[in-house]
């Protein structure tokens, strides 16, 4: 009788070391998690709001004196808006170019990427954007020359 209620007192000990030392890693990373969540920037959509969408890959663009080019999406209706080519510095807006012949977007579904000077002046940028759904993503295509915004075409990619 008394090996058994040894035992016992033996695998209840066991359990509660294992929980003590799971809960000494589990817990630490779980706090990593949450800060790291808690400190990266949104970029969801916001009814009404003004969305600002890093464009990605512009190191060889015309900045024209801005740290960082975006997409800025003005709300039209829901979650569609006109997307619009912005120069920010230190957070703050330097400059803003309206992308002529644009169509509406979905800033929910939405992305920018520089494509590199395609053999002329400026930079070409792609916008994607995806309306709800699993629906094909449409694709618009700009030159971005330091002073104007030219639209070279759009197309569908499934």
């Amino acid at each position: 009788m008394k090996s058994e209620e040894a035992k016992t007192f033996r695998q209840k000990r066991t359990v509660e070391k294992s929980r003590a030392s799971l809960d000494r890693v589990v817990r630490p990373f779980l706090m990593a998690i949450i800060a790291i969540a808690w400190l990266q920037p949104a970029h969801a959509w916001e009814t009404g709001v003004d969305q600002d969408m890093p464009i990605l890959d512009c190191t060889g663009a015309p900045m024209n004196g801005a740290d960082l080019l975006v997409l800025r999406v003005k709300p039209v209706s829901g979650s569609y808006g006109l997307p619009i080519l912005v120069g920010l510095k230190d957070g703050k807006t330097l400059w803003s170019r309206e992308l002529l012949q644009a169509e509406e977007i979905n800033a929910a579904k939405s992305s920018a990427r520089c494509k590199g000077s395609r053999g002329r002046n400026g930079e070409v940028i792609d916008v994607a954007s995806q309306h709800p759904g699993n629906s094909p993503w449409a694709i618009q295509r700009f030159r971005w020359d330091g002073q104007a915004v030219k639209k070279l075409g759009e197309w569908v990619r499934r």
